[in-house]
């Protein structure tokens, strides 16, 4: 091996121990929060007159919840609509299709343990749409998301609780989709939305023409 062969050898060796110490750096940083989040108070703490904001804030943010489990619904029953239109078109080659939601859930930027080198999620959800209509009407389906109610606890930290609140509060999906408790949830700064459309196709390799 010549000068110049290790030369770029040793270049290689270096990129690649870079990109391992940038990974393990967010590995670390995933690991602190997932560990933070154990650490936290269980969500259905009694409220104390010191949390009196912390319930005003966590009605603030699962009121902003409940306007975008309704977005989501709408974007929804559009995307199924022009999606349906395709798969009765004699012209197109759709077979069938997806529509798939990915809810994350980020750390707010004044939070300590926000990296800006991170991804910074706390907590991640995925939602499917169906292909056909809900049997409720649309009109129907908005409206009781105003009205519904998961805090069944007296000692619950929130008076309502919508649906989307109570999922990142309550359940625990694995280590990419965490409880993060009403503790947690006053982390979170924004939530970052993939609503992702897959058309799927058949073809018939004996014919060479799609099947729908």
């Amino acid at each position: 091996m010549n000068n110049m062969q290790i030369t770029s050898t040793l270049v290689d060796v270096a990129c690649s121990l870079a990109h391992m110490e940038q990974e393990m750096h967010k590995l670390t940083n995933r690991v602190n929060q997932l560990v933070d989040a154990q650490r936290q108070p269980p969500a259905f703490s009694a409220v104390t007159t010191d949390s009196v904001t912390h319930i005003a804030r966590l009605s603030t943010i699962d009121r902003h919840l409940r306007a975008l489990q309704k977005f989501l619904i709408l974007q929804g029953q559009s995307l199924t609509m022009s999606l349906e239109n395709e798969l009765t078109d004699p012209a197109s080659n759709v077979a069938d299709f997806e529509i798939e939601t990915h809810l994350h859930y980020v750390l707010a930027k004044d939070d300590p343990q926000y990296d800006e080198e991170d991804d910074n999620i706390l907590t991640s959800r995925t939602q499917f749409c169906a292909v056909t209509s809900n049997e409720l009407p649309l009109e129907k389906q908005l409206s009781e998301i105003d009205v519904q109610n998961f805090a069944d606890s007296p000692k619950h930290p929130m008076p309502q609780q919508g649906w989307l609140s109570h999922d990142v509060m309550e359940h625990d999906l694995g280590i990419d989709s965490p409880a993060i408790g009403n503790q947690g949830l006053l982390r979170v700064g924004k939530v970052w939305i993939e609503i992702i459309t897959k058309r799927q196709y058949s073809l018939n390799l004996h014919t060479g023409q799609f099947e729908n």
